[in-house]
């Protein structure tokens, strides 16, 4: 719903410039005929009326704020920091749907001798998949607002569609003791002006004090305004202002609408009129408008009040149909025909990675190809990077091997399905063996839009492990590098806990990095509702090397609010598992700051010891871990908890 309102607002501005250009077009050619200007305004209602609609391809490529998705693990590291461990910002993304790769250690790598991020987070700088936890976080932040917002905007249109039926009702209750004077003419004493009446057969209703010489100016007026179909006209725009009651600017062309139908209908009631006629008719219109008369709602054609001058002018100063305002309006309608489309974007995406370590693969988003063609340009690399895509579809590598420097560029093609792009630092090819620090690779992607990772993992999901169709596209989605080929998949099904066993070919390393397989989890417990364990075998290593991810203790963490200011050390105990997690730092963590950390088997106790600069303990807390499933422990300004790790898991 919050996409409809996005088109809505973008709509809404369209059609603004739109109305800028038909009040232009009004001072310049002021003269011109009300009817003319009433199919400018036909055309600003059709671009409010197709919020979807058709599109054109521009010459050049929009700006990177409108065209260009930007996704940089530098930047956010600049900006945010890389505390992982007490960070706010962190707790929020990796709580949110969005943030899909996050670094977060295995339980049997808390020890801090093993693992220094978690001694030293102002050091970590490993990988890139922690900043994108903080862009989602931003993005998370953003849903809210953008949440609250449609509320008001949906809480609105029932608000005046509700106050316009209600002065229908009104209207319809004051006009139910109304008697007829003709077939067509009905007069009321509860009226105090002359106007049109009815659903499908319209009525003329005037009030019992109306001057019987003003009948027929008045009858000549609203019939032409029943020929015209003003009623239904009138209707529809309210209708639209409703729905766009945000923006002042509608309303002030609602209001200016009204004002041209009513010189239209002059126009064409006085066509045919003598100097006699058109006098009588300028004399009814102004009687009508005497001060002290109320108006009747906007939705209904009325006889006076609006432009009363103007229009009593032009009854006698018949419009101008110069050949210039004729060629202006024509001009005028070709641009308004073209605000009904909207430009289609050239889909581009900028993609900056940060490449700390050589001979690992490094992994991209996700992106979806708008064509079958992208193109990669390189903005900052050089030919010791291997980049290669690989398409999400049984997990395809697409074309070969790219080596660029910069301001190379590629066309790769046969591209159908999304993919990611994988990066590798290959160390036999650095120019220089003692500069060893840390790379960025900087790429432009056009003709494939970056994809959020939720609607990737959306895509697959599924209930069940025992369904080998849907965990066949799960595998063939995960996040595993482009030199591994999976051997062997086998499915646990018969009996709790349900699980997985992946076995891999991975003949370049000995050992499987372990950040890679735990986004392989993450994102395969995250596709595959009541997987509950998910082992990954290596059987290229010497010794089959095998990694074991439990459900539980990858998507759930241990969230620790801290009850003082002086806190510099954290230790997190589990038992018997013996793994521990613990947080030093120099400054001291503020007082309601979040750490988080991985959590272990649920039947485990865990203890959690918090100490000040001077080795005091200060607070202390043991606990099992079912316990915290069942309730959190809140004591002293303290707040121990387990929570998910992504809000859309079951």
């Amino acid at each position: 719903m919050t996409d409809l309102f996005i088109d809505i607002v973008i709509v809404s501005l369209v059609a603004s410039v739109m109305f800028g250009a038909i009040l232009l077009f009004d001072k310049t050619f002021s003269k011109t005929s009300a009817r003319l200007k009433i199919l400018l305004y036909g055309l600003l209602s059709l671009r409010l009326v197709l919020p979807l609609s058709w599109s054109f391809t521009l010459p050049f490529t929009l700006p990177d704020s409108i065209g260009q998705t930007n996704w940089s693990s530098d930047s956010m590291q600049k900006q945010y920091g890389q505390n992982f461990a007490s960070d706010d910002a962190l707790f929020e993304a990796i709580q949110s749907d969005q943030a899909a790769k996050v670094d977060l250690p295995a339980h049997n790598e808390m020890n801090p001798d093993q693992n220094p991020s978690l001694t030293k987070p102002a050091d970590q700088t490993k990988s890139s998949s922690l900043q994108l936890a903080f862009w989602s976080a931003r993005i998370q932040r953003s849903q809210p607002l953008l949440s609250a917002l449609n509320g008001i905007w949906i809480a609105g249109i029932f608000l005046i569609l509700g106050y316009g039926l209600f002065r229908l009702l009104r209207i319809r209750y004051k006009l139910a003791a109304a008697l007829p004077l003709t077939d067509r003419i009905w007069k009321s004493d509860q009226i105090q002006e002359p106007f049109v009446w009815g659903l499908w057969h319209w009525k003329i209703f005037v009030p019992t004090t109306m001057d019987s010489n003003l009948l027929p100016s008045v009858e000549t007026h609203e019939t032409t305004h029943i020929a015209r179909l003003d009623p239904l006209w009138k209707a529809l725009a309210f209708v639209l202002l409703a729905v766009y009651w945000f923006n002042p600017i509608l309303w002030f062309a609602y209001t200016t609408l009204n004002k041209e139908i009513e010189k239209a209908c002059d126009e064409q009631a006085v066509a045919d009129m003598d100097g006699a006629a058109k006098a009588d008719y300028a004399s009814a219109l102004l009687q009508c408008t005497l001060p002290g008369r109320k108006r009747q709602l906007l939705l209904v054609p009325c006889f006076g009040a609006l432009s009363i001058k103007e229009r009593i002018r032009l009854i006698h100063t018949p419009p101008a149909h110069s050949k210039t305002a004729l060629a202006a309006a024509c001009a005028m309608a070709v641009v308004l025909t073209g605000c009904l489309g909207t430009p289609a974007e050239k889909a581009s995406a900028y993609l900056s990675m940060n490449i700390n370590e050589s001979d690992i693969w490094y992994s991209s988003p996700v992106f979806h190809p708008v064509q079958n063609e992208v193109i990669l340009k390189a903005d900052q690399t050089d030919s010791t990077f291997k980049i290669q895509a690989v398409s999400l579809n049984r997990h395809q590598l697409i074309g070969d091997p790219l080596e660029l420097t910069a301001d190379d560029s590629v066309t790769i093609s046969n591209v159908t399905d999304d993919f990611r792009i994988w990066i590798l630092r290959d160390s036999s090819k650095k120019k220089d063996q003692t500069n060893d620090h840390s790379r960025d690779v900087s790429l432009n992607i056009e003709g494939a839009s970056m994809v959020e990772e939720n609607e990737v993992i959306n895509s697959v999901k599924t209930a069940y492990v025992g369904d080998p169709s849907a965990v066949g596209k799960v595998e063939g989605a995960l996040p595993y590098p482009p030199d591994w080929t999976i051997e062997s998949t086998s499915l646990q099904t018969e009996k709790e806990p349900y699980g997985m066993t992946i076995s891999f070919n991975q003949p370049n390393s000995p050992s499987m990095e372990p950040i890679i397989l735990s986004d392989c989890a993450l994102f395969a417990f995250r596709s595959i509702a009541n997987l509950q364990t998910l082992t990954f075998i290596n059987n290229k290593a010497d010794q089959k090397n095998i990694r074991s991810f439990d459900r539980f203790e990858l998507m759930n963490r241990l969230q620790i609010k801290i009850g003082r200011d002086d806190i510099v050390r954290l230790e997190v105990h589990y038992q018997p598992s013996e793994n521990n997690s613990v947080y030093t730092g120099d400054i001291p963590i503020r007082q309601g700051e979040l750490f988080t950390c991985a959590v272990t088997n649920q039947t485990d106790d865990v203890t959690i010891d918090a100490y000040t600069k001077d080795g005091k303990c200060v607070f202390s807390k043991t606990t099992q871990i079912e316990n915290l499933l069942a309730e959190p422990i809140t004591e002293d300004g303290w707040t121990i908890a387990i929570v998910p790790v992504f809000n859309d898991q079951p």
